[in-house]
């Protein structure tokens, strides 16, 4: 019987990673024999850059020390972010909240309870103006952490407050997931119309080559597909499909691979095994340098430097013994350095029970600035490069997902893969596993399956509370903007919009920051785009379009 284990006190046939990956004893020179140091590893920023996509990595510039921030408010967020900047965090990362992921109002008769839980409130562009109130736009790095058809106008509001603001749009940095794939299967998705989607997507890929060349118009989204259940070889085999897939609409689009490669980049989990994590990510970079120099004949070095943020992995967090938690948050930061990823943020010790707290967030960001001022583990790049172990892994990882890509390919493509009900079934069979692995006691988790305590001595940290009050009083704040609206500007903008949405050739994003500007929320712009595509305005078919759109 083999085991998933990966230590105990009773002997086991066979130990494994986390994604399977079976584990000798020890490592030696015949376990690299195959390896090429120039072909396979090369010197950090050199083809295939599997040791890092910078000749200097952290000397020549620090992973961006991120703490992914969403509360009940834009305002109640803007003090948080500002509290993170004071105390040394050098990026942004914006989760938005349920509705606003959903491309819902928050006046909307089925969403109020909703209104600023699991993120912040961004419904217009007041409410992102709120969010960076005091903020430079120009001097930090942005990262909004959305998949859906909301990604595109999230983005429009970020060019409509750099307008209104007078900032040049070639100047903000910054990041917007817009995965449409990905959020069918793990995010937040209404059943809009797919092409619409993606569409939308590719849209705002051609839209930053033209407008925004610092901002990164893809961030794929490999860490839902972990937090859904995905082991490491599907987390990053998916997504790169996913960018494939993203890839190809926009060659067919005519837009050229140069002119966007290097604005893609992919966010991935950094989970618990350590050293499976650091495999994935060096696996990962040589494949993506190899996809763009062979199967897409890229020209430019930085297409095939491929960017990677990295996220700790929240569903590795226990409600039990949370105070662990710090623990497993420390050793994933450790591995996303390690493995050389470019911005970091870190799950909070109390995210398995509530909104992270201001102190839970400190010990996120203080983590990062313990391993990078003090470790000493940021002054070479890629330490861990030579060994037989880790470089074994890294081919074991490569060669598996580059499997799973001649799978998918197979089958015609990622697009046909989702439209099969492929994609779906493979990420419950992996969830399935991995959670048979953990009820049975083969997985170990500690304070969950093994070393429990009494729940009434489980208080070694205060936990904080959640509070609606804010995000319902954020309801009434959404319908007054509404009324006091110079609403016959805003009808105009929104019958451009479906106009110009019914030339399928046309891109979309001046149109949706347009109407943006003239004070559009989220759901009326999504629900005009729906209509345009012949589903109803409100994906509940509970709200009425508010004015004749013919």
């Amino acid at each position: 019987m083999k085991k998933t284990t990966t230590m105990g006190k009773t002997p086991r046939e066979e130990y494994r990673t986390w994604s399977g990956i079976p584990v000798k004893n020890v490592y030696g020179p015949k376990d690299v024999e195959d390896l090429e140091y120039v072909r396979d590893l090369n010197d950090p920023g050199k083809f295939p850059f599997t040791r890092g996509i910078h000749e200097d990595m952290y000397r020549r510039k620090a992973w961006s020390t991120r703490n992914l921030c969403g509360l009940e408010s834009p305002l109640k967020t803007n003090e948080r972010l500002k509290f993170l900047i004071r105390e040394g965090q050098a990026g942004i990362a914006i989760v938005p909240d349920t509705p606003t992921q959903l491309s819902v109002d928050a006046d909307h008769p089925l969403v109020g309870p909703q209104v600023g839980t699991q993120g912040v409130p961004l419904y217009s562009v007041r409410d992102m103006d709120e969010l960076l109130q005091g903020i430079d736009m120009e001097a930090m790095t942005f990262s909004i952490s959305v998949c859906s058809a909301a990604a595109p106008i999230l983005l429009a509001q970020v060019c409509a407050l750099a307008k209104l603001r007078g900032l040049d749009l070639k100047k903000i940095r910054g990041s917007v997931q817009n995965d449409p794939i990905q959020a069918r299967h793990c995010s937040y998705d209404i059943d809009n119309p797919f092409e619409m989607c993606l569409r939308l997507g590719v849209d705002a890929i051609e839209y930053c080559v033209k407008e925004m060349p610092s901002w990164h118009s893809v961030t794929v989204n490999a860490y839902d597909l972990r937090e859904s259940g995905a082991d490491s070889i599907r987390e990053m085999g998916l997504a790169l499909a996913n960018a494939i897939g993203y890839i190809e609409l926009a060659l067919e689009r005519g837009i050229d691979i140069d002119s966007f490669a290097h604005q893609m980049l992919i966010i991935c989990s950094s989970h618990i095994d350590f050293f499976e994590q650091v495999a994935k990510i060096r696996a990962t970079r040589r494949i993506w340098a190899r996809l763009m120099k062979e199967k897409f004949h890229a020209k430019n070095p930085n297409s095939m430097r491929l960017k990677i943020a990295i996220h700790g992995a929240g569903s590795s967090l226990t409600a039990q013994q949370p105070i662990n938690n710090v623990i497993r948050g420390t050793i994933e930061a450790l591995s996303a350095v390690l493995a050389g990823g470019q911005a970091l943020d870190l799950s909070c010790y109390d995210e398995a029970l509530c909104t992270p707290t201001e102190e839970s967030a400190m010990v996120a960001l203080r983590t990062q600035q313990v391993i990078l001022h003090e470790s000493g583990v940021a002054l070479v790049a890629d330490p861990l490069g030579g060994s037989y172990y880790v470089e074994h892994l890294t081919g074991q990882m490569e060669r598996k997902i580059w499997d799973l890509l001649k799978e998918i390919d197979g089958m015609g493509g990622i697009i046909k893969a989702v439209e099969s009900g492929w994609f779906r079934k493979v990420l419950e069979e992996s969830a399935v596993s991995l959670y048979k692995d953990i009820d049975s006691g083969d997985r170990k988790v500690v304070g969950l399956n093994v070393f429990k305590i009494p729940e009434d001595q489980d208080n070694l940290i205060k936990i904080g509370k959640m509070h609606l009050e804010p995000g319902l009083e954020h309801v009434q704040r959404v319908k007054e903007f509404k009324q006091n609206r110079d609403f016959r500007r805003t009808e105009k903008s929104l019958k451009k919009l479906y106009r110009d949405a019914l030339d399928r050739e046309k891109n979309l994003m001046p149109s949706i920051i347009d109407a943006v500007s003239s004070k559009a929320t989220i759901g009326e712009i999504n629900g005009v785009l729906r209509i345009s595509y012949g589903r109803p305005y409100d994906p509940y078919e509970m709200v009425e379009l508010p004015f004749a759109i013919e």
